[in-house]
């Protein structure tokens, strides 16, 4: 009954180690999260026009250049992400109760049956 519940716990975190991935890599949400790996004369060379018109200030950020991509760019990334994790994770939650009703049960007709099988003490 021991091993039966280690497979059960080994199956539902590789289901849901599978729907995580699957939803991370089908949303595209590495290109939103990842920074462009520019270098140190990129990075100073886009931040050189100040922020708003004004300077002298100068910003030195790989966040505060975002190149050819915009904020609402992310955002819609993100929101996209967000939605499809959403929906993995219900469909993950009832396949997950699902397989815990059927294990649960046959835990039950196992342990019936080994019961049946090997007579104890308290049984006479």
């Amino acid at each position: 009954l021991f091993y039966n519940s280690i497979c059960f716990v080994l199956f539902a975190s590789l289901a849901t180690a599978f729907a995580t991935w699957t939803v991370f890599s089908q949303s595209q949400v590495s290109h939103v999260l990842g920074a462009e790996h520019r270098s140190e004369w990129e990075l100073a060379e886009s931040s050189l026009v100040s922020p708003f018109g004004r300077s002298p200030a100068l910003i030195a950020s790989p966040l505060a250049s975002c190149g050819e991509r915009s904020a609402s760019d992310a955002m819609v990334g993100l929101h996209n992400f967000a939605e499809k994790n959403f929906y993995a994770i219900g469909l993950l939650y009832l396949v997950l109760f699902v397989a815990s009703l059927i294990h649960g049960f046959s835990q039950l007709r196992s342990a019936r049956r080994y019961s049946q099988d090997h007579s104890m003490m308290s049984d006479f």
